[in-house]
């Protein structure tokens, strides 16, 4: 099941995409607002890479009728994917867990996500677009510590991991609230 979503705020039409129970958005959230930025403060990279946000203006940026995924629902998408049970809880920025689920996810994989490899910004400098992409979970572990999933042009795997949010900006993909 695909179909699409139009935000009301800028008439930006966001592909989506029915797996399992879950509706996602099948592009990464271009909306101009405070704490995004665009990848190299270049404007022409929005269409292909989406914004990256700091966490503390992203549920501001999001629109009426869906949400940032939490951790859990993440792992519903990765078992739908075909992730082991036993690889769901792995943490690790760099350890591998499931099979080929970051493969699927990536753009022009099977899940028909397309994440792209959008890099993110940490103060003023940009990194890592083309090689990786950074994504924001809704789920505090504790201490500031909000957990992220982290996928790798050269790696089949989904990563799972904390981290402050210090002064990161990365990208925002959602779900269709139920």
């Amino acid at each position: 099941f695909t179909g699409s979503f139009t935000d009301n705020r800028d008439s930006h039409v966001y592909g989506t995409i029915k797996i399992g129970s879950q509706v996602w958005m099948t592009e990464n959230l271009v909306f101009t607002s405070t704490g995004s930025y665009s990848y190299g403060d270049n404007a022409s990279n929005d269409a292909d890479y989406g914004r990256l946000y700091e966490w503390a203006f992203v549920q501001a940026a999001i629109p009426t009728g869906w949400h940032l995924p939490t951790d859990d629902e993440w792992k519903t998408l990765e078992t739908e994917l075909g992730m082991p049970a036993s690889d769901l809880n792995i943490t690790g920025e760099s350890t591998p867990r499931g099979t080929d689920q970051g493969t699927q996810m990536k753009s022009g994989g099977s899940s028909g996500l397309n994440f792209p490899m959008a890099g993110y910004r940490d103060g003023s400098s940009y990194f890592s677009i083309n090689i990786n992409t950074y994504l924001w979970v809704n789920t505090d572990e504790g201490g500031g510590n909000i957990f992220r999933r982290k996928i790798n042009i050269s790696s089949p795997s989904c990563f799972r991991f904390t981290n402050s949010v210090d002064t990161f900006a990365i990208s925002v993909r959602l779900v269709k609230n139920q």
